[in-house]
């Protein structure tokens, strides 16, 4: 019997492949990660059923869970890619941050850009590409709160720094949040998407659902 993929399926047709990444997988080869990604267990999977390599639509930072799709057919790679392109692609995330003393809903509105010090991180810089990230806020619990985001653009980095830029970091993160305790993880999971796929010669939006996994609601329970 085949061994099960390191991944969960969340939805596939002949179209497109919804997976949700644990967190600590990089999502796809780079320099340092050259095999053993998301994209290198998918197409092993998708093989051993006798399907072609599916092509990677976005990605997610090594750190983050949650919901990642492919396209499995070139209809959806053109129709996918495009609709990324033009920012109209829905998409949620959950975050764990520490503080909890902010507002019950809101819109960080700050431009971002490269951080001279340290080319890895990005910072509110009045130079920088304009950068909106609404957030509510789900739960409060000690010193913590549970969010949820919905970004309006798409930058590099976007979430982490924003919160980190408010005074409320994503626990766990190691590049935005180093004078804090450490965390099992980063707390910041992809819940949903929602993008339009082929149906019945046209396209209708579809929302793809990743639950906040378990390790994650057990930081929450804990206060992180």
């Amino acid at each position: 019997m085949a061994a099960p993929p390191l991944f969960r399926v969340i939805y596939e047709n002949a179209h497109i492949l919804a997976v949700e990444k644990p967190a600590g997988m990089v999502t796809h080869p780079v320099y340092k990660h050259p095999n053993g990604t998301l994209v290198d267990f998918v197409a092993e999977w998708r093989a051993a059923r006798g399907l072609a390599r599916p092509w990677l639509l976005h990605r997610l930072d090594k750190g983050t869970s949650g919901v990642v799709l492919f396209a499995a057919s070139e209809h959806m790679l053109r129709i996918g890619a495009r609709q990324f392109e033009r920012h109209e692609v829905s998409k949620c995330y959950l975050a764990l941050v520490w503080g909890a003393d902010l507002p019950d809903e809101g819109i960080i509105d700050a431009p971002l850009g490269r951080d001279p010090a340290d080319r890895r991180r990005v910072i509110v810089r009045d130079d920088g590409q304009a950068a909106q990230t609404r957030y509510e806020v789900l739960e409060r619990r000690g010193g913590h709160a549970l969010l949820r985001l919905r970004p309006i653009t798409g930058r590099m980095h976007q979430l982490r720094a924003h919160l980190a830029s408010i005074g409320h970091p994503i626990c766990g993160d190691e590049t935005y949040a180093l004078d804090l305790p450490s965390c099992s993880r980063l707390m910041l999971h992809a819940e949903a998407i929602t993008i339009r796929v082929p149906h019945a010669g046209g396209a209708r939006p579809r929302t793809f659902l990743a639950p906040m996994p378990p390790d994650f609601a057990s930081a929450l329970q804990c206060g992180a």
